[in-house]
């Protein structure tokens, strides 16, 4: 086997990252995503592009802040791992798969082989995401009215609800916070990752029951990419009667898709959701699931892209 050529992109080298065949439909996932090309990178084996990556970050950020395209031609796990190990850009990764892909033995092998090169690159597994899409004409759940929202300015607020949340979080990327730095730290992380994102201040809310005796937390945000996303959570004291509820006032809890009327929702392809970024995981994303592969010794926590 020849030696491998890694070598970073540049405007005039950037066609290069294109000429490595895309069986999983990144290129589609990725259309509306701006990747720098100086933040792209390739693998060549005699010439030919054998695995590539496009690290992305916030228009306004100086590194960036997830690897959210990956890929690996058959058989180079291990250039597809060299591409990672030598970026010296320790973030979270990204795998964006298509619905149906452990179903399909050619897409869970092009998914398996970017999970083993992940994996010997240093990458652990760390969750699984679903990815739903809401298209108006699936219409929207009619609300119980059990929960009262309103913006809450005051971020001390906010954080405390936070803080009561992530008490007893299942969230994989909140427990790796609180394993790391303690309930405080995983709060003011979310936070940070709120500021982050273009959205309003005021889509910030607390949700509480009519007597205001629980409460929850409720965040929509713009992304970076023009998509607006939903986070809703429960503080513990409420999470047996408010889990199902929790939604903002224009989005229901839960995304449906499918047709019209479909509901509960059903996954669909198509971009990743937010994930965030805790010691450098990778994350899958895909109508049957997103995952989360942490790299070992990486620090960050804004969030992927979406």
């Amino acid at each position: 086997m020849t030696d491998l050529v890694i070598r970073a992109l540049d405007e005039s080298a950037a066609p290069l990252f294109d000429t490595l065949p895309d069986p999983l439909g990144a290129r589609e996932t990725h259309r509306l995503t701006r990747h720098r090309p100086d933040w792209k990178r390739v693998a060549l084996r005699d010439g030919a592009v054998v695995a590539r990556g496009a690290w992305w970050g916030g228009p306004d950020d100086t590194e960036p802040v997830v690897v959210n395209w990956f890929d690996v031609a058959e058989g180079e796990e291990d250039a597809g791992a060299e591409l990672l190990r030598t970026a010296g850009r320790q973030v979270e990764l990204e795998l964006d798969l298509p619905p149906g892909w452990r179903g399909d033995p050619a897409l869970r092998a092009a998914a398996e082989t970017r999970l083993a090169a992940a994996r010997a690159a240093g990458y652990e597994l760390l969750a699984e995401r679903l990815v739903y899409r809401w298209t108006p004409e699936c219409g929207l759940p009619e609300r119980p009215g059990r929960l009262v929202f309103r913006a809450e300015p005051d971020d001390a607020v906010f954080l405390d609800a936070l803080r009561r949340i992530h008490s007893a979080t299942l969230d994989a990327h909140a427990l790796k916070a609180v394993r790391e730095g303690g309930v405080d730290r995983a709060a003011q992380e979310e936070i940070d990752f709120f500021r982050w994102c273009p959205s309003p201040r005021e889509w910030w809310q607390v949700a509480h029951t009519p007597g205001a005796s629980r409460w929850a937390s409720t965040s929509r945000r713009a992304t970076r990419r023009g998509r607006a996303s939903v986070s809703s959570a429960s503080c513990p004291d409420s999470a047996a009667t408010d889990t199902a509820t929790t939604s903002s006032p224009s989005a229901p809890a839960s995304w449906p898709s499918g047709a019209p009327g479909s509901w509960p929702p059903r996954p669909t392809g198509g971009t990743s959701p937010w994930p965030r970024t805790s010691p450098g995981p990778v994350t899958r994303s895909s109508g049957n699931g997103s995952t989360s592969v942490p790299r070992r010794g990486t620090r960050s926590r804004r969030p992927a892209a979406s």
